[in-house]
């Protein structure tokens, strides 16, 4: 297999500290850009993208823009998800909203053949809810966890208003989290 032809990745994004355990395993092209794939871990996850993030990978931070690059990390927009992962069982880690501090682990299971009927960018599996934006990171989720599944608990209406009456930590939906994918299929930032 030449390198203009490299297998379509399959990998699986856990979101590290919370339980139940939050992920999903997704199809990616090796060669997306990190800004591309910071909006497919977006999408993928159910992040809303209002907030800063970085990926690390073998001691070596990778950040959006040059007013976040600190503590010597490089500008992602100049690397792609090869330059991540080559090889199955190899990962790295991507973190998402410096206040809440949500680390992911982001691990390459796999490759899969290219062929036209392979469609990617897209979210294959994964199981339960993302917390929601600004909740406080894994603490503050296992707090509105306890509180939302306890109705007579102090605080449990507002709450359940803050997050409105259909969110539930156990759900997943598969077609959800691949509606806004296809905005991402042949995007720019690939190239």
């Amino acid at each position: 297999m030449t390198k203009n032809s490299l297998p379509i990745y399959e990998l699986k994004i856990s979101l590290d500290d919370v339980s139940p355990i939050v992920w999903r395993r997704f199809c990616a092209d090796p060669k997306c850009s990190l800004p591309l794939l910071h909006l497919i871990l977006q999408r993928v996850m159910g992040w809303e993208n209002r907030h800063l993030h970085y990926f690390q990978a073998h001691g070596v931070k990778y950040a959006p823009s040059s007013a976040e690059l600190q503590d010597g990390a490089k500008d992602e927009r100049r690397y792609r998800l090869v330059s991540l992962v080559k090889l199955p069982g190899e990962s790295f880690t991507y973190t998402y909203d410096f206040g809440d501090w949500w680390r992911h682990t982001v691990e390459l299971e796999g490759t899969l053949e290219r062929s036209r009927s392979l469609i990617h960018p897209k979210c294959v599996s994964g199981e339960n809810a993302c917390p929601p934006e600004d909740v406080g990171g894994p603490h503050g989720y296992r707090k509105l966890q306890v509180v939302l599944a306890n109705p007579t608990l102090e605080g449990h209406m507002p709450a359940r208003q803050w997050v409105g009456t259909r969110f539930d930590p156990s759900e997943f939906d598969l077609q959800y989290q691949n509606l806004g994918m296809w905005h991402l299929r042949g995007s720019k930032l690939s190239e």
